[in-house]
């Protein structure tokens, strides 16, 4: 099921360039989703403009990786997607488990990294 863009939907200005871009595939039973597409999309872009003020104010413009911790089904992957296609992966991290919806939608692009991520007193390794 896609996501529809309303034509009133209001998004901060700093990632609106990058609407195009996103992949509106929706995963069936997605958590995050309440069958409103206008506040779905807002959220996600509203994580992506927390991150592209964090990287203006460190004057950082072409970051070498991004971690999306907790991806889960892709509210904010998409954005990350659309934004830094120069990237050679997005690591997403679950802390339960990576969707199959995050998998098949985005790995197949090029450059996505999905990993696993185990609640541990021990160093992780996600090479």
């Amino acid at each position: 099921m896609p996501l529809v863009i309303h034509p009133d939907l209001r998004l901060p200005r700093a990632t609106q360039p990058f609407l195009s871009k996103v992949r509106l595939d929706l995963q069936e039973g997605d958590a995050m989703y309440a069958g409103n597409d206008r506040h779905y999309l807002f959220c996600g872009a509203s994580a992506l403009n927390v991150i592209l003020s964090a990287l203006r104010l460190a004057e950082l413009t072409d970051p070498a990786a991004v971690l999306d911790f907790g991806s889960g089904a892709g509210r904010v992957t998409r954005w990350l997607r659309a934004t830094f296609l120069w990237l050679l992966s997005i690591l997403a991290i679950c802390v339960s488990r990576i969707s199959d919806f995050a998998r098949i939608h985005f790995r197949r692009e090029p450059g996505f990294l999905a990993a696993r991520l185990a609640i541990s007193t021990r160093p992780v390794d996600t090479t």
